[in-house]
């Protein structure tokens, strides 16, 4: 992926070693060296992600494709960051991602990231007293001789992303949201200063009904700073309402000449059916992938990984392949559409039918948060993933507490800016930790060929949605309304999850749901009863693995003793048998023991 490296106050020879590892999957890498250290980073085209002004500060930029480009626009005061009369820099909310800059005059670098913390930075201070930073986590953990954080890697393995400033390696940390790191270059002192996390609601009282108008505007705000206009775009497209709403705003931006939609999985399936349509009624190119085996190839997966450190979404990375040959110049998706949708709300946190009673409460306008904020703010000790070894787990188990601190850790930084109301905590809680740190990797994944834009973080936009209770916006009201107005013949087809238009009030559109998971329930064992002889359509995305030969060359290639090989190995039979019905979690638990034993190597 484009990404920035460097050090400061540290020996060349760890300079040299940081730059070697970190540059090794790119061509054409940018570098830049200055008494007491360096800079390096890779950004895709024409753009640079290394900069200097006033040959004194150098400024070092990984983001979104936006991000590029209004670099050639400080100079004229328009750009990422401001400047003051004493050298301190400091991020506006045009710049999504992170910036690095080093100021030899005051002798001061300052490492700063966008409010969500979408794009990682890594930084360790070295046994001399150096910093090093880097977009990859990887190339630190080897520059210093790191030894594996158990901790972080049982986050990992149980959730698919860590907590707080946590990582897979000891003493390596990553930027946290909104969270400024200075660094003295003479003295090497370093200090870290508390997030500040601006965007979340409550500061700001909600208008009653909020003007339909303004959010709209907000989007297409939010859309016209990512977008490049004379340049095509690709949007991985789905059945739901998060890439629907945004299709409808690139589109009056971009225009349908200059959008490519992409979907990947089985062409029968309800949700690419209905992503089909939402392309053929708009203009827009549309293209399909089946997903196969050559996905799931170690040699691949592992060229992935080298790139954007997680292979846990081979399907967008192939996304990011097809779109650069075609010319298109970077790619979006919904993701953190979920907070204008209303999906990061207590239910998130419940199952069955209370998560049916807190939507249906919610849809109705009382709050019922049952116990969704004990169940996140104290999970509990996470039970052992059936990958790992008894031995192997009973050293994470026993750090089981330190998870506990590293929640404990968000939720009080969350609770340092005022959030009173415990939606809102919720909503951020949620939103900063399984929305960055997994669900935007989705997108994120497509940075391996092409740069990525993503309007559903643009701070004034995400200012406007967290102010929005949730009983106003659950189950994607806010975004009904607004294609309602703005686009409203899209409104005749169904979402992926559910059977009937979205024109129809959601409480119908709800009922259309339970009937689509009962019948899904009868394909799967059709499925299972047929041996997959009869494969209902919609079953096909991820049947393939079935035959177990990708799933064993992965077996094959684990090099880490904490994998319990006999289970995997059985695992593997059962999806054969049929005896494993979801192969979706098939899929996500065999690519988290890949990634895991990657970056473990």
């Amino acid at each position: 992926m484009p990404g920035i490296c460097g050090a400061l106050g540290a020996d060349k020879e760890r300079c040299r070693t940081l730059w070697q590892e970190f540059s090794k999957p790119w061509v054409g890498c940018d570098f830049m060296e200055f008494p007491g250290g360096f800079m390096g980073g890779h950004a895709f085209g024409s753009a640079s992600a290394i900069h200097t002004f006033n040959q004194s500060y150098h400024l070092a930029v990984d983001g979104e494709a936006s991000i590029y480009s209004f670099i050639a626009s400080q100079e004229n005061g328009n750009g990422p960051f401001r400047t003051s009369s004493v050298g301190c820099s400091e991020l506006t909310e045009l710049c999504k991602g992170n910036m690095v800059k080093v100021d030899l005059r005051s002798r001061v670098c300052r490492l700063e990231t966008e409010q969500t913390g979408t794009f990682p930075l890594y930084y360790t201070l070295g046994s001399d007293g150096g910093l090093l930073f880097s977009s990859r986590l990887k190339p630190l953990a080897r520059v210093i001789s790191a030894s594996p954080d158990w901790v972080g890697i049982s986050e990992f393995v149980t959730k698919r992303y860590t907590f707080h400033r946590r990582t897979h390696f000891q003493n390596v940390f990553r930027l946290l949201p909104g969270q400024t790191i200075l660094y003295e270059l003479d003295s090497g002192q370093l200090t870290v200063q508390e997030p500040c996390i601006t965007w979340v609601g409550n500061k700001v009282d909600y208008p009653g009904e909020m003007d339909s108008e303004v959010l709209w505007d907000g989007l297409k705000t939010a859309v016209s700073r990512c977008f490049d206009t004379k340049m095509r775009h690709g949007l991985m497209m789905s059945g739901g309402w998060d890439s629907r709403l945004l299709l409808c705003a690139m589109l009056e931006q971009l225009g349908n000449h200059n959008v490519v939609a992409y979907t990947w999985g089985d062409s029968r399936s309800h949700e690419l059916q209905v992503a089909k349509q939402i392309c053929q009624a708009t203009g827009v190119q549309y293209i399909v992938e089946p997903l196969g085996d050559t996905l799931y190839e170690p040699g691949y997966l592992e060229r992935i990984f080298n790139r954007i450190e997680n292979v846990l979404f081979p399907q967008y990375h192939r996304a990011s392949e097809q779109l650069s040959r075609i010319g298109v110049r970077s790619v979006s998706a919904g993701v953190y559409g979920e907070i204008l949708g209303g999906h990061y709300g207590p239910a998130m946190a419940l199952a069955g039918m209370r998560k049916a009673l807190a939507v249906g409460a919610a849809l109705i306008g009382i709050p019922v948060l049952f116990n969704s904020f004990e169940r996140l703010r104290f999970p509990g000790v996470a039970k052992k993933p059936w990958f790992i070894k008894k031995a192997a787990w009973a050293g994470m188990h026993d750090a089981s507490h330190e998870m506990i601190n590293d929640i404990e850790a968000v939720w009080r930084d969350l609770e340092q800016i005022g959030i009173k109301n415990r939606e809102q905590l919720i909503e951020a809680f949620m939103a900063l930790t399984r929305g960055s740190m997994l669900i935007n990797q989705q997108a994120l994944s497509c940075r391996t060929e092409l740069d990525v834009a993503l309007p559903f973080i643009d701070l004034s936009l995400l200012r406007l949605s967290s102010q929005i209770p949730q009983c106003v916006k659950i189950n994607n009201a806010i975004n009904r309304k607004l294609l309602q107005r703005y686009r409203s013949p899209l409104l005749q087809f169904a979402t992926g999850a559910t059977l009937i238009p979205t024109s129809m009030p959601i409480l119908t559109q709800e009922a259309s749901r339970v009937v689509r998971y009962l019948r899904d329930k009868v394909f799967v064992k059709v499925n299972k009863f047929t041996k997959g002889s009869i494969t209902p359509s919609g079953m096909g995305d991820f049947d393939f693995l079935r035959n177990g030969e990708a799933l064993s060359k992965i077996l094959e290639d684990l090099r880490s003793d904490i994998w319990d090989r006999d289970a995997i190995e059985q695992s593997i039979k059962k999806v054969a048998e049929y005896k494993e019905a979801n192969m979706f979690d098939v899929h996500t638990n065999f690519l988290t023991i890949y990634t895991t034993d990657l970056m473990l190597r």
